[in-house]
């Protein structure tokens, strides 16, 4: 029993402590109740009058907008009228809606229709002098450089075999020609047959044709030069064996050169022998020199399906030399009476290449048919006459009929 007291005791006492606590709660919620309702319609009262400041804001904008608006078109209106009246000029704003354009008038002009190609310069006449006999070189009298004539003799090669062999062909031919004299006297005198005259006949040509060989063979181990020129090259020196056929040395003719360049098979047409034409100098600065084409190939070559144009060129300055690298100058056609135009004036469209021509203050746009191309210009075929206002300003904003104002005239 004495356990027992202590423990009721205590629940009773939490009992009581609980219900303090639910009573201060109760309490506390009726104390502030009131408080927190007129908060929240102090709030509610701000939240409308701030939307009714909205809508009045809305309102007055609205307004203004539809006012401005019926403004704007009361003008657009009056515009309209004014314009779709007889006598009634457009504002000073509406002339700037014209484009700005330079205009030039078309005349005629000779176009010349020229072609530059690349050309290599060949001595006219270029001679390599080979060995007609075998031996040593043993004299050399010109120094490469060097002027030569035709027929100068420029070197020898050792002929001591030739000028034996052309000793015994003279003997032998002395001895048949003395033969040939005794068994003639000998016919007139009825001693010796004619078949005895024959052969001494006979032996004394062949004796002379033996000779006529022997002096050839000597006189061709001495070097002449067959034209006049200038020695080039020397291939061997003096002392070295050299054999027939070898080639000994190079004679050139400078006085006249020739200019080599490949045409192509669709130009080829277009030249023809002694047709004038012209060479760039070595210095470009020093321009060109006249030339005459002396001979184009008829067969073109297998690779590059070319023709070989070939154009004469007096050097009488000797500043061209073979092997250089130049251009020459072919004119194609001469077009005397030709309508041309700048290419930039022209727009390419679906329907082909079209100008615009300014008349009557508009522009008119028109097809043309395009010729030669020379450089920055464009023959035109068709479409154009003299007389004609190109425009060549301006024109790539254009459409046909657009009006346009001429802010320069071009001659």
């Amino acid at each position: 029993m004495g356990n027992r007291t202590p423990v009721r005791t205590g629940m009773i006492s939490f009992f009581i402590v609980v219900a303090f606590l639910l009573l201060a709660v109760v309490l506390v919620k009726v104390a502030y109740r009131p408080r927190g309702t007129e908060a929240l319609k102090a709030q509610l009262e701000r939240s409308r009058n701030a939307l009714q400041a909205i809508d009045t804001e809305v309102r007055d904008a609205q307004e203004n907008a539809n006012a401005k608006r019926a403004k704007l078109e009361q003008e657009i209106g009056q515009l309209t009228r004014g314009l779709g009246k007889p006598g009634v000029q457009a504002p000073d704003e509406e002339k700037d809606l014209r484009a700005n354009v330079v205009v030039q008038t078309l005349t005629e002009t000779t176009l010349l229709d020229k072609t530059t190609l690349p050309a290599f310069i060949e001595g006219q006449t270029d001679i390599l002098l080979p060995a007609k006999n075998d031996g040593v070189l043993e004299w050399v009298g010109v120094k490469e450089g060097e002027k030569v004539r035709k027929g100068q003799l420029i070197a020898k090669i050792d002929a001591t075999t030739w000028v034996e062999q052309r000793n015994r062909a003279e003997a032998a031919e002395r001895l048949a020609r003395v033969n040939l004299r005794r068994v003639e006297n000998l016919a007139k005198e009825k001693v010796a047959s004619f078949d005895e005259l024959d052969r001494a006949h006979s032996e004394w040509e062949q004796a002379k044709a033996s000779l006529s060989i022997a002096s050839k063979s000597l006189a061709d181990s001495s070097l002449v030069s067959p034209i006049d020129g200038v020695l080039d090259d020397w291939t061997p020196d003096v002392g070295e064996f050299v054999h027939r056929g070898d080639g000994i040395a190079r004679v050139v003719d400078l006085s006249t050169v020739k200019a080599s360049a490949n045409v192509p098979e669709q130009d080829v047409s277009y030249f023809r022998l002694g047709q004038p034409t012209r060479v760039e100098n070595p210095a470009p600065t020093e321009g060109f020199t006249t030339a005459t084409i002396s001979r184009i190939r008829l067969v073109a070559e297998d690779q590059s399906k070319t023709f070989r144009l070939e154009a004469s060129v007096d050097n009488g300055r000797g500043i061209f030399r073979p092997g250089m690298i130049t251009r020459v100058e072919l004119l194609r056609r001469n077009h005397s009476h030709a309508i041309v135009i700048p290419f930039f004036t022209v727009l390419q469209t679906q329907d082909g290449p079209v100008v615009y021509l300014e008349r009557n203050g508009k522009a008119e746009a028109r097809k043309i048919t395009i010729g030669i191309r020379q450089g920055m210009m464009l023959e035109v075929t068709g479409g154009l006459k003299v007389g004609d206002r190109l425009i060549v300003s301006g024109q790539r904003t254009l459409g046909d009929g657009t009006p346009v104002r001429v802010v320069e005239k071009q001659l």
